[in-house]
């Protein structure tokens, strides 16, 4: 039998399957991110911002109306005057919702000024058989209503 000759061999085992974060590749990375950067404020600059300040406004006086018809006892609409008879420390008061300039002030018996809404045209009570129904028109231009239920 012969015997196999031995070579002298060199086992090279090459990492394929490694992946490593480089410098180069750090830098094609910082690369890309500087040169799409600006593109992104032009970007936002396009887009549009849409603001629910005003309906998210009437929506909450109009809450906050709702929760003065519940505490009184009495209602009354006279020249575009909300009237309320209401309780206040155990005294009767009328409490006024009305339209004053450019906004929607509550007063108590004829004294102090608590602003409900700003930015409004026009403000219109319409007396209803359970309540009644307030439209509200904004300096915009938008219109919004709501029937408030009055329970006795």
């Amino acid at each position: 039998m012969l015997e196999k000759e031995k070579r002298p061999s060199a086992y090279l085992e090459y990492m394929l399957h490694e992946r490593g974060f480089t410098f180069v590749s750090m830098l094609f990375a910082i690369t890309i991110l500087f040169i799409t950067l600006p593109f992104t404020g032009y970007l936002l600059n396009g887009t549009t911002n849409t603001s629910n300040y005003e309906q998210i406004s009437v929506y909450q006086f109009f809450q906050f109306l709702r929760d003065e018809v519940i505490r009184s006892t009495d209602i009354s609409i006279t020249d575009g005057k909300l009237q309320l008879l209401q309780k206040i420390n155990n005294k009767p008061a009328i409490t006024t919702i009305e339209k004053y300039d450019s906004l929607i002030r509550r007063q108590v018996d004829g004294t102090g000024h608590e602003i409900f809404l700003f930015d409004v045209k026009e403000l219109t009570f319409i007396h209803d058989p359970i309540g009644f129904l307030i439209r509200v028109t904004t300096l915009q231009g938008n219109a919004y209503e709501k029937r408030i239920v009055f329970y006795e």
